[in-house]
Parts: structure tokens; sequence; C-alpha cells
């Protein structure tokens, strides 16, 4: 039986707290793979995706908190979720 939009965005999640489980680089192509047909707001598909692990993951990690620290609310572009205008 085929999923309807409704079953589907039913049973989507946002995830906001994970795990420190390394991920194996053939379970990180098969989510890439996957999330390549998911939509995107305004249909715009800006993503830029780096995949990253080790000393520059754990650099990403620290400016993440230190930019949130400063400013935990500020704007959703901070990240380049969306294109400039």
């Amino acid at each position: 039986m085929a999923s309807t939009f409704s079953d589907i965005a039913r049973r989507r999640i946002s995830t906001r707290a994970f795990l420190d489980t390394p991920v194996s680089e053939a379970e990180i192509r098969e989510i890439l793979d996957t999330a390549r047909w998911a939509a995107s707001g305004g249909n715009i598909q800006p993503w830029t995706v780096h995949v990253v692990t080790g000393k520059a993951r754990q650099r990403v990690i620290e400016t993440v908190r230190a930019r949130l620290e400063v400013d935990p609310f500020g704007d959703e572009n901070d990240f380049g979720a969306y294109p400039q205008s």
C-alpha cells in the first residue's frame, strides 16, 4: 500500500540531540543519496554538503557552540540555510 503525504508527514521527526556513535562511510553515502530527493524550503535546493571527522569535526562543533552561546536565537540564516538575497 502506498503512503499518502499525510502518512509521511505524521511520521516525520526532527532530531535535536545526537549520539557520539560513529557512522560508517557507507551509511553516510546512503543517507545523502536518499536525501537528494527531499524537498527544500522554497524548493531552492541550497545544499552544500561537507562530511567531517576527527579534529575537523570537533572544530565545527566548537564553532557552532560558540556562536550559539553568543546569540542562541540569531537569524536562521546565520549558518547558511538559505542563500543571501
